[in-house]
């Protein structure tokens, strides 16, 4: 049996990791496969009691005293969690992460012959070590790798950091990755890797091709700034295309879409760069439809950009900074950028070229084929 434990939600307004989820889950639908999401685990609410407690410690336990008493009075959790390597935004989640691993092993009953999906090895390392002793095979489903994420982890700590991930997902059977250059990375540290590229799941591939048909028709407005500005590194990327688009883009309008970008509004002039915020289903695909291109633009993160596979699916072109398109490089109806003077030279081809494109993004061959090839060896 194949078990795959997902952290993401599958349900309502499904962000990236939910979409590579719910794409491996189309993947094994036809094994002998079960599959445990966010919903169905109510995960939010295994945080509660160490939420407490995370924040009492926070507030009576960060001075030098505490420093000196951190071994005798802090629980095995926290110590073996590193928490205070990591920003502190980020500590409560790796407490919620130890107590997932432990409700797991409670919850479930594991047999040799099972083989369990995880997510995130490093952070579920206590469910790994686990599942070791049991002698079950471990494929993780990994999104990114967490360590390179600069805002999560204190920057002293991050190689030290990054090394523990590294092990982590080397005691695991195989590593699958949406991202070609964590794969070629991986490989090099002789961990048993696959990349698999991300493409959309059926139902949201019938909507894009839906897109795909109207656009055909359709005449082109503008140019949209898409991306959710409550992940650090995409605001930041958002910020910096929005102020090049307006000290250099005179004759052309940019609108800003997508989750959390209400926080943007200050960045906006409503002529040029309008913001439209998050959107309905409909208003979105009603936005692609018209739009001459998608902007992707990150200054930094790991892992792929999930939504430039979506909308190549679309037919809509792509413009994006070399970080952005990590492992988008040369497909056709993608345009790469990396100074301003391209940046013109790519908005320039888009306006001459960008309603004739045909763009074909291939769908990857089989993921279980791959899998079960991989853990074979």
């Amino acid at each position: 049996m194949i078990i795959y434990f997902t952290r993401y939600l599958l349900e309502g307004n499904i962000g990236g990791g939910g979409r590579r989820a719910l794409q491996i889950i189309n993947e094994f639908k036809d094994e002998p496969f079960t599959y445990y999401s966010r919903e169905q685990l109510e995960m939010g609410k295994l945080l509660s009691p160490y939420k407490t407690f995370a924040y009492k410690f926070e507030k009576h336990f960060s001075n030098g005293f505490a420093k000196r008493l951190r071994k005798s009075l802090l629980p095995y959790a926290i110590l073996k969690s590193d928490y205070f390597k990591w920003k502190k935004e980020w500590r409560k989640p790796q407490l919620w992460f130890w107590r997932l691993a432990k409700s797991w092993e409670k919850k479930f009953h594991f047999v040799q012959d099972d083989t369990i999906f995880i997510e995130d090895p490093y952070y579920l390392r206590h469910f790994v070590a686990y599942l070791k002793k049991r002698k079950v095979k471990i494929v993780a489903m990994v999104q990114n790798l967490e360590t390179l994420f600069k805002n999560y982890c204190k920057d002293k700590y991050r190689i030290r950091l990054l090394k523990k991930e590294l092990y982590w997902m080397k005691r695991c059977d195989l590593v699958v990755t949406n991202s070609r250059e964590e794969a070629f990375f991986l490989k090099n540290y002789d961990i048993n890797v696959i990349f698999y590229q991300y493409y959309p799941p059926d139902f949201i591939e019938e909507r894009l091709m839906r897109i795909r048909e109207s656009r055909h028709q359709s005449p082109k407005e503008n140019f949209l700034l898409m991306g959710n500005a409550g992940n650090v590194a995409t605001k930041a990327g958002m910020i910096a295309l929005i102020n090049i688009w307006k000290k250099h883009i005179t004759d052309e309008q940019l609108c800003v879409v997508g989750y959390n970008t209400e926080c943007l509004e200050e960045y906006t002039d409503n002529e040029r760069v309008i913001l439209k915020g998050p959107l309905s289903d409909s208003q979105f695909d009603d936005a692609l439809v018209k739009a001459k291109a998608v902007i992707c633009y990150q200054v930094s993160g790991p892992g792929a950009l999930t939504r430039i596979a979506e909308m190549l699916v679309a037919n809509v072109p792509v413009m994006g900074n070399s970080h952005a398109l990590r492992s988008y490089y040369n497909i056709n109806g993608v345009i790469e950028f990396d100074s301003i003077e391209e940046f013109i030279k790519g908005i320039e081809y888009i306006k001459s070229a960008g309603a004739e494109l045909d763009i074909h993004y291939p769908k990857p061959g089989p993921l279980v084929t791959k899998v079960k090839t991989r853990l074979d060896r």
